[in-house]
C-alpha cells in the first residue's frame, strides 16, 4: 500500500492491540477494528476506502441512520432533487411535463445554434490561415446558405461545448421547478417514497454528500441516550 499520512500510527495501534494480526490491509482493518479503534485512526483508515464499503459496517449504517432521523437539509427532497432529477422525474414526476418540454425544445435550438455559429468561426480561420481556391469559395458560400437541418447532431458540437450546454439545460429544468412548493401539486405518497429511497442510498453510501458521521460518536445510539437523559435532567431542573 502507498504511504497514507498518519499510517504510521494506525499499525503501531495494531501492532500493540493485536499483534498477531499482521493483515494491514484497510478493509480488514476497518471491518475488524473500527469499533475499538481511536476515532482519528479510525478516520484514518476509512477514509481509504469508498463510502460504500465503509457501510457495510453495521457501526456506521446506525450512525447514518440516526444523522438522516435528523433530516440535514443535504438529505431533504428539494436537495435531492436538484442533485438527482432523473430519479426525482422517475419517482414522483415533475408535475410540468408542458414547461419542461418547452425547455427542451428551447435548449435543442441553442444547441443548435451554437454548433452552427462554431462551425462559421472554423470557416473564417480556416479562409484567415489560407487563401482559398474559387471552387472552395463556392463551395464555402453553397454550405452557409443551404437549409438547416431539422435534426441536431451531437458530433456538431465540441464534447467541452456540448457538456457545458447540458448543464444549461439541467440548470434551466430546475429552475423551471424550484418556484413549487413540494407540498403541492405531488403525491404525498411518491414524496414519501422518495424520501425513502434517498435515506436508503445514504446508508448504502451511494449518494454524493458529506458521509462524515461515520465518524462522529455523537450518532451512537449510547451517545444520544446519554444525551436525552442530559436534557431530561436539565428539564426537570428548570421546571422546579
Amino acid at each position: 500500500m502507498a504511504p497514507v499520512r498518519g499510517w504510521h500510527e494506525v499499525e503501531a495501534w495494531l501492532a500493540a492491540a493485536h499483534p498477531d494480526d499482521t493483515d494491514h490491509d484497510a478493509a480488514h482493518v476497518f471491518s475488524a477494528y473500527f469499533a475499538e479503534l481511536p476515532m482519528p485512526l479510525g478516520r484514518i483508515v476509512g477514509e481509504l476506502l469508498s463510502p460504500t464499503l465503509r457501510g457495510a459496517h453495521p457501526i456506521v449504517r446506525e450512525r447514518r441512520r440516526r444523522f438522516a432521523a435528523t433530516q440535514p437539509e443535504e438529505l431533504s427532497i428539494a436537495r435531492q432533487r436538484e442533485l438527482e432529477p432523473t430519479r426525482w422525474q422517475r419517482t414522483v414526476g415533475t408535475g410540468q411535463e408542458e414547461e419542461v418540454e418547452e425547455i427542451d425544445l428551447d435548449m435543442e435550438l441553442e444547441l443548435r445554434h451554437d454548433a452552427e455559429r462554431e462551425r462559421e468561426q472554423e470557416h473564417e480561420h480556416e479562409q484567415d490561415a489560407a487563401p482559398q481556391s474559387p471552387e472552395a469559395a463556392q463551395a464555402e458560400v453553397a454550405s452557409r446558405t443551404a437549409p438547416a437541418e431539422d435534426t441536431y447532431r451531437p458530433s456538431d458540437l465540441p464534447a467541452a461545448s456540448a457538456h457545458a450546454h447540458l448543464n444549461g439545460l439541467h440548470r434551466k429544468y430546475l429552475d423551471a421547478i424550484d418556484a413549487d412548493s413540494l407540498d403541492e401539486g405531488y403525491d404525498s405518497a411518491l414524496l414519501a417514497e422518495f424520501q425513502q429511497a434517498t435515506i436508503a442510498r445514504f446508508v448504502r453510501g451511494v449518494l454524493p454528500v458529506s458521509y462524515a458521521c461515520d465518524y462522529d460518536e455523537r450518532w451512537d445510539a449510547h451517545t444520544l441516550d446519554q444525551d436525552n437523559e442530559r436534557m431530561r435532567e436539565d428539564a426537570w431542573f428548570d421546571d422546579e
